[in-house]
């Protein structure tokens, strides 16, 4: 896909029997830790990575969206 590194945020969700991941954007680890730490306050990530917690506050705080590695396959 295109990705840098191996960190991701990922959607999960049942198809039938089988649970899908959809990555739907990249984050540093230094946001991937203060997702993991429950950090929602926008000034404390990094500021590349604002834009993307910030459009996706809202699924954030409602736990529709978590913090995932995607592995080398």
């Amino acid at each position: 896909m295109g990705f840098q590194n191996e960190v991701s945020r990922v959607l999960d969700h049942f198809e039938s029997s089988a649970l899908v991941e959809e990555v739907i954007c990249e984050i540093s680890p230094e946001t991937a830790s203060l997702l993991e730490k429950g950090v929602l306050d926008i000034e404390a990530f990094p500021r590349e990575d604002r834009r993307i917690v910030e459009k996706h506050l809202e699924a954030l705080r409602k736990g529709e969206i978590t913090v995932g590695w995607v592995p080398d396959v």
